[in-house]
């Protein structure tokens, strides 16, 4: 061999012990404060050796295993009683590392050096810790829409959009960052009809990303009838998502989880008696019932990517018919009444005019009354007057 393929031979297993040439790292996703595992296999042999180690400036000691147990007297304070290894199954070549709590210092590159009669290999990890983006809240009073999400890590970007499409002055988004995690807000004034424009609110972080849907809508029912409330945004296969019913955003009508199999609908008191049905779009069905529930319906259906939010403000109405007999019969009956009271009122007024009062009778008798009319009456006045005294 000459001396010039010599040095590329020795540069080249330089290079291969120091890693810069090894494969490349195995990506491994992490979410904050969540278990993870960090893979490792080799081939099995005797006298197997294992050291994890976090490469940094000073290369920490996370977990070493030899003489067929743990050794942890030289492992780093962070990593105590965070790490462990599948001992039953070193020996078939597995030399993972399960790493439990995880926090964001613990992201970075991993070696794992194994050692055996056979050989030596190392395996590199990046790990990448990330708090992904959860619930997203969204809602809505007055003319201003507020979206925000907290509990991110990496730093979050919120965007708007609206369907069908409008040109919003929307707010810059405020973040915030609180013990390493983020929290994102943002707000947006608008004049639009808030019954025909759905607004959806976006948070991505890293390869995380969720999408929150807001639709409100008025309706209006007639008393002692059946509601039929929609759960607008819905799609035709609910499988995979969870929904929840809500009164007036702070009590619970029911729930639903579609992930489960079989799925069951949990109603909660005291709407037993009021649900009669959910139809399989997700749609709340009402019985009729005396005690009519007025106020704002949720529908909130989610899966791991999105999350629908439909409010619904339900008011009960009494419906007037024309010409239907038991919305007349208040009116007439009042009609009669007046009536009567009038021809009373008539009668008693024309009697009073007609009727001489005492005095006056006595100061005309004789003046303008013809004479035949007062001698009847004096003979009458005897008569009467005889009658009296006669003793039968």
């Amino acid at each position: 061999m000459s001396p010039v393929k010599c040095a590329v031979c020795v540069v080249v297993v330089a290079l291969l012990w120091t890693g810069i040439l090894a494969a490349e790292d195995v990506q491994v996703p992490c979410s904050f404060q969540d278990s993870c595992v960090l893979p490792c296999t080799f081939k099995p042999a005797a006298g197997v050796i294992i050291h994890w180690i976090q490469q940094r400036t000073d290369n920490i000691q996370v977990h070493s295993f030899y003489d067929n147990e743990d050794q942890l007297d030289y492992q780093d304070q962070r990593y105590l009683n965070r790490t462990s290894l599948y001992k039953d199954q070193i020996s078939g070549g597995n030399a993972s590392l399960q790493l439990t709590a995880v926090t964001f210092q613990d992201q970075g590159r991993y070696k794992c050096y194994i050692g055996t009669n056979q050989g030596n290999q190392e395996t590199f990890i990046q790990l990448e810790v990330q708090a992904p983006v959860g619930k997203i809240d969204i809602q809505q009073v007055g003319n201003t829409t507020t979206c925000s999400s907290k509990g991110i890590y990496p730093q979050p970007v919120l965007t708007w959009s609206t369907d069908p499409p409008h040109n919003l002055t929307k707010q810059k988004p405020t973040v915030q960052q609180d013990q390493e995690l983020f929290s994102i807000s943002s707000s947006l004034v608008t004049s639009l009809n808030v019954n025909k424009t759905a607004f959806s609110c976006t948070v991505t972080a890293g390869k995380s990303r969720r999408t929150a849907t807001l639709s409100q809508q008025a309706t209006v029912s007639e008393v002692n009838t059946d509601v039929s409330i929609p759960c607008r945004g819905s799609t035709s296969d609910l499988t995979g998502f969870r929904l929840t019913w809500s009164f007036n955003h702070r009590e619970t009508i029911l729930m639903h989880n579609f992930t489960e199999t079989p799925s069951k609908v949990q109603i909660q008191e005291p709407w037993r008696q009021l649900v009669q049905n959910m139809s399989e779009s997700g749609s709340l069905e009402l019985q009729a019932s005396s005690l009519q529930r007025e106020g704002i319906y949720t529908c909130e259906l989610s899966d791991a990517k999105q999350t629908h939010i439909s409010n619904t403000f339900l008011k009960f109405e009494t419906k007037q018919v024309t010409g239907e007999p038991g919305y007349l019969v208040p009116v007439i009956i009042t009609v009669i009444v007046l009536a009567l009271a009038s021809l009373v009122i008539f009668i008693i007024m024309t009697k009073c005019k007609g009727k001489p009062s005492g005095g006056a009778g006595e100061s005309t008798r004789g003046v303008g009354v013809p004479l035949s009319h007062v001698g009847n009456g004096n003979r009458r006045d005897q008569r009467l007057s005889t009658e009296e005294n006669s003793p039968y």
